[in-house]
């Protein structure tokens, strides 16, 4: 009997905690296939203007550790992360037919370059019967939950706070899944870790006089969290020192790839709120 599968496609939200994607694809699916393509467009690819490369050499290491972090806890699940190197729109594709899934799960993104990805991959599963199922996993309000409707969103970012901040909760994170994934019956090879030099570029290691190195990969950001929220309770003072410059504590210090790669606005805030409630 054909079982019924599905794609989890892994783009800027490289966790397992809090994803709706994922949750969906587990819930819909009696297999999952957790999919990571390395889009040869934003690793090798420049910028139109000014000949600029897309992706830095910092940033392109942040997001190899943070993949392999992702396929390490899911192997930790019984399930693999596959691996490819080329155009998502393609690769995916190609899965999708190869093991006859019913679906493409992802969390929606909004900027031109990956919204034309995500139209492109739509078109194609369309020609073998399959869809695209997206998800908001990246906002941290539901719309159904905003005191107004959405064409009355306030401008301003000050006027939104005011008006959502102390009457709209934020919904509680989804859980991480804790059962291993179901044996996947479609043979399908895994893909290898890609390395700094399969994008040309040069092997480095962290300047020395760097007050914090940032390394990818959510059990780091959840590291970070518990350290400057509980184990040093740096937070109780970050209105004092949140200017501060030399030194690793004077901020946070989630925003240079965490929360783009792994929280993001939504996982930070409420992972923030939650745990100070309950600290």
């Amino acid at each position: 009997m054909h079982k019924k599968r599905a794609i989890v496609w892994f783009r800027q939200d490289l966790r397992l905690h809090d994803n709706e994607a994922l949750m969906e694809a587990l819930k819909n699916a009696e297999e999952v296939i957790p999919v990571y393509v390395f889009d040869e467009r934003v690793f090798k690819g420049k910028t139109r203007n000014f000949g600029f490369r897309k992706t830095g050499k910092y940033r392109a290491r942040f997001i190899l550790e943070s993949v392999q972090d992702l396929r390490e806890q899911l192997r930790q699940l019984g399930s693999e992360l596959y691996i490819r190197v080329g155009k998502p729109e393609e690769e995916l594709f190609q899965i999708a037919r190869e093991c006859k899934t019913s679906w493409i799960f992802c969390n929606r993104e909004r900027t031109r370059e990956e919204v034309a990805v995500q139209d492109a991959l739509e078109e194609n599963l369309w020609t073998i019967g399959q869809e695209m199922r997206y998800n908001r996993g990246k906002m941290l309000y539901y719309t159904a939950d905003l005191p107004f409707p959405i064409t009355h969103t306030p401008d301003t970012f000050t006027q939104f706070r005011k008006e959502v901040e102390r009457v709209v909760p934020v919904r509680e994170p989804l859980p991480a899944p804790n059962r291993p994934f179901s044996h996947l019956t479609c043979a399908l090879e895994s893909g290898k870790m890609p390395f700094l030099e399969d994008f040309d570029y040069e092997p480095f290691e962290p300047d020395p006089r760097a007050a914090l190195v940032f390394k990818g990969g959510e059990r780091e950001a959840l590291r970070r969290l518990r350290y400057y929220l509980w184990e040093s309770d740096k937070a109780a003072t970050y209105e004092e020192t949140r200017n501060g410059l030399l030194g690793g504590d004077y901020s946070p210090n989630f925003p240079p790839g965490w929360l783009r790669a792994v929280f993001l606005p939504k996982k930070f805030t409420t992972k923030y709120r939650l745990m100070k409630r309950s600290g």
